[in-house]
């Protein structure tokens, strides 16, 4: 996984406004002005008549012109949010810490969701708090044994071979989870196109990414 601080800082530039931004933007939800005024004025400890508008929104400007923000428009209210490709990177650069949601695919042995959930709970490091796997659409009902935080995705059989259709598949989930959790994902088990979809996936969005062997061992992929 690439360190992108030396980026970020190059971004922020020293400036506490834009720190103060980006953190309050990764509590997970999109922010109106006034929530972001109020964030400010926190910091800053003014009160909110005493935060600018120049100031909230030539930070944001910056920020969105980086490619680290998205602003959009609903009814009347200006939202901001993070971009996903920045979620986990902004997280590790602040030390901010998620909840961890683990992803991986269940290929022709469908015990990998136990076998994950069981090393996952002898470890120390890493306890993720949810379970998201994708599995052939013909693995319904071979799979058992679920647990409350364990989900699972059915893809049609035959788009397995579609590597442009998994990556995409997996691509709308994986930005569904991220505002809330950090994602690990495991990239051995699957179809060859659903491993590289999930490796991709890894490095665009900077997420830490592992290969569960044959004897349930856990190998990191430094990237």
């Amino acid at each position: 996984m690439k360190d992108l601080s030396k980026e970020i800082e190059q971004v922020i530039k020293g400036v506490q406004a834009r720190k103060v931004i980006l953190q309050t933007l990764l509590e997970g939800v999109p922010k109106k002005g006034s929530d972001l005024r109020r964030a400010l004025a926190d910091a800053f400890d003014r009160r909110i008549n005493g935060v600018s508008d120049a100031l909230i929104y030539f930070n944001l400007q910056a920020l969105e012109n980086a490619g680290y923000i998205h602003s959009y428009r609903e009814w009347k209210d200006k939202y901001a949010k993070l971009n996903p490709e920045w979620i986990q990177p902004l997280r590790n650069y602040f030390r901010v810490i998620a909840p961890i949601t683990c992803v991986g695919f269940i290929g022709d042995d469908p015990r990998v969701h136990l076998q994950l959930r069981m090393k996952f709970k002898l470890n120390r490091q890493f306890r993720p708090e949810k379970f998201l796997f994708f599995t052939s659409s013909r693995m319904r009902g071979r799979i058992a044994g679920f647990f409350d935080n364990v989900k699972v995705e059915f893809i049609q059989d035959n788009y397995l071979f579609d590597y442009k259709t998994v990556l995409k598949i997996i691509d709308e989930h994986i930005r569904k989870i991220l505002p809330t959790h950090e994602v690990i994902i495991e990239v051995g088990h699957g179809t060859r196109f659903c491993s590289m979809a999930l490796h991709k996936i890894s490095l665009q969005y900077g997420l830490k990414s592992f290969y569960l062997t044959d004897d349930d061992q856990i190998i990191w992929i430094d990237e």
